[in-house]
Formats: C-alpha cells, structure tokens, sequence
C-alpha cells in the first residue's frame, strides 16, 4: 500500500468507530471519539527534520515522489529567485502571496491598521506575485466572516490605498 492508500483505510477504519459510538452509545460520545483519534494521529514537523537526508528518508517511508535537491542552492543562483514566464507576463521571481482572510477589517468590509500592516509585509517580503493579497467579499450577506473584506464602492479607494502600500513597501525593500 501506499502512503494515499493507508491514509485512506486508516481513515474508514477510524470512521467505522466513530459511527459505532453513534450507534451504540449517542450522539454525545461523537467529539469524544472524533477528538481522540485526531490527537492520536502524527504529522511530520517539518521544523523537526534535520537535514534534506532525513527529508528525504520520510518521502521514502510513505512512498511520496516529490523531487528534492540534495543541497539547497541560495543567492542569485536559487530557482526560487529566478524570474519565470507565466501567460506572457514575466514575474521577477517564484514566490507568492496567496489571498487569504485576515479577519481585521471593519464590520463595514474596511481595511484597518492591521490590514495594512499585513499588505506592507507582503511588499517587504520580496515576493513579486501577489495573488489578490486578500478574499474579499463582493456582498456584505455573502462574508465569511464578520471582519472580511468587501470591495465595492465605498471600499474601492481603501483598497487602492492598500496595493500602494504593498508597492511603495516593496519598491524601499528591494527596489
């Protein structure tokens, strides 16, 4: 088996258990037994590996290809600093800002001091794509949570403050 494979049957042997406590014993027991088998479960730290060998060595004991270079390659020479071609666009180098939720903004959809804080790190990060910097909402029902952004028209001028942020951040960091 590989590592997918015992994943999976360790998980349907898990749920098995979970749905006979439902059976046999209610509901209640359910976040017991749910609870005890995810603090039972181990994740590979990678803070804890020491050395691309011990990396290595845990892709080979659950079957995972994943290619990795020997030693790591820094300065101008590593693959992650070169620029890269994507849909007729060259992007500086291979790092990236997902968009993600920060749960500061305003109960308006407004971006506060936090926000803008996040955005200027993502200019001094030196990554040179920024994928949206943030999810945002398009209607206030539609949130995901009460601090989310929204962009429409009276968070357009916000939002545009926030991308020169990142900007002008970017352009004292690393030019």
């Amino acid at each position: 088996m590989n590592f997918v494979e015992i994943t999976n049957f360790r998980l349907k042997a898990e749920l098995r258990t979970v749905f006979s406590d439902i059976l046999f014993h209610g509901v209640p027991n359910v976040w017991f037994t749910v609870r005890a088998w995810m603090t039972s479960q181990t994740y590979l730290h990678l803070g804890s590996v020491h050395g691309v060998e011990a990396f290595q060595g845990h892709l080979r004991e659950y079957n995972i290809a994943i290619p990795c270079d020997p030693e790591m390659i820094e300065g101008a020479d590593s693959p992650l600093g070169k620029p890269i071609e994507l849909d007729g666009r060259r992007i500086g180098n291979r790092f990236a800002i997902h968009p993600m939720e920060g749960w500061d903004g305003t109960v308006d959809g407004r971006p506060t001091d936090l926000t803008e804080r996040r955005w200027r790190n993502f200019g001094r990060s030196g990554a040179k794509l920024i994928w949206g910097g943030e999810a945002v909402a398009v209607r206030h029902d539609g949130r995901a949570n009460p601090n989310q952004l929204l962009i429409n028209d009276h968070t357009r001028d916000d939002l545009a403050r926030l991308r020169e942020a990142l900007i002008d951040e970017h352009r004292q960091a690393v030019g």
